[in-house]
């Protein structure tokens, strides 16, 4: 540039530097997209799901990888695998630490996992949920219930305070084995837990068969789909345990858990271990995943909820669907785990 044009216009340097970096950001998504493309294209996802086939983390896995794939740039193939052990704790161990850190490895996993390494056992973690790329909730489990067959001794939740109810749990981390002990801990409530079951089918099965009285965790909307005898009106709805009060259970008049949680300092406890229902159906990446293919794939799961063949898919299924982006649930989880010292040990001894 002369002397002459630089006397003229002393801001034409600025302007110049100022043009590229605008056609740089116009340009850098399109090439960041179809690098993308262009590194999923021919491959195939693997979505590892922390629980057993026929459950609902299952359903809700198996829902999305049938329409996922046409949202993500490159349309890779998708294949589910089971991967069912320590309430999802297995398989957030596999993303964690062995599953490639590439994209190619995803996964949906129980909320109850999710919290261990801040509520539960700490040293056998072996993962910082902070550290996973989360992409999406499916939905919430504000419509978490305990029942109880109509022919059990326990009528309604005020008699479980003085009567025994026999529920049913696979391993700890999983809603039905966590739930029933989170509320005897904080209410001094008589459920009695039998536990061993292999996941949640297998435990609904026993529930249908007379073998248990109840079944505590299993959301609201699920109950049609999952239990037979609810349609046949032999179950009774005994509480519901969401941060918010479902709207179809409100009509049926069901109480609330933080009806019975009067004292203050329990409240905010019971507030910081339910914080977790508000990402009832949580979908993630492993650490480390290059920040465009993670971004790809949170834009991929925002779309899929939004399509209509998913959606028609999900009402046929039965399944509730109130999304959470990856962002939301992400701040959310790390909002939980900013949670005061103090807060996080008395928390940690009710859930132990």
């Amino acid at each position: 540039m002369s002397a002459k044009l630089e006397i003229l216009n002393p801001f034409l340097p600025r302007l110049l530097a100022g043009c590229a970096f605008a056609l740089g950001l116009g340009f850098a998504p399109a090439a960041h997209a179809q690098d993308v493309a262009a590194f999923y294209r021919g491959k195939t996802v693997e979505m590892i799901v922390g629980a057993s086939a026929g459950g609902t983390y299952d359903a809700y896995a198996r829902a999305l990888t049938r329409h996922l794939a046409t949202h993500i740039p490159g349309t890779p193939g998708i294949v589910v695998k089971n991967m069912p052990g320590a309430g999802s704790v297995v398989a957030a161990r596999h993303l964690y630490i062995q599953a490639p850190k590439d994209g190619t490895v995803i996964g949906t996993i129980m909320r109850g996992a999710v919290m261990e390494p801040l509520l539960g056992e700490v040293e056998k973690a072996h993962f910082d949920s902070r550290k996973f790329q989360w992409l999406a909730s499916a939905s919430t489990a504000n419509g978490a219930t305990c029942i109880a067959r109509t022919d059990a001794k326990v009528k309604d939740f005020s008699e479980v305070f003085t009567k025994e109810l026999i529920v049913g749990a696979s391993a700890r981390g999983s809603a039905i084995g966590d739930m029933p002990r989170y509320i005897n801990n904080l209410l001094k409530t008589k459920f009695k837990i039998v536990s061993g079951y292999n996941g949640t089918p297998d435990t609904i099965i026993a529930f249908e068969r007379g073998e248990l009285e109840g079944i505590c965790g299993l959301e609201f909307a699920d109950l049609p789909r999952q239990i037979p005898s609810y349609n046949e009106g032999k179950v009774k709805v005994l509480v519901q345990i969401g941060m918010s009060a479902d709207p179809e259970l409100k009509k049926l008049n069901v109480p609330e858990i933080w009806d019975f949680l009067k004292n203050p300092a329990d409240r905010i406890v019971g507030e910081l271990i339910f914080a977790q229902l508000e990402f009832g159906r949580p979908f993630v990446a492993p650490p480390n995943v290059p920040q465009e293919r993670v971004t790809a794939l949170r834009r991929a799961f925002d779309d899929t909820f939004k399509d209509p063949r998913f959606l028609a898919d999900i009402e046929k299924l039965k399944l509730e669907l109130d999304p959470r982006t990856g962002e939301q649930v992400q701040a959310l989880i790390e909002k939980i785990f900013a949670s005061p010292p103090e807060l996080v040990q008395r928390a940690r001894e009710i859930v132990q």
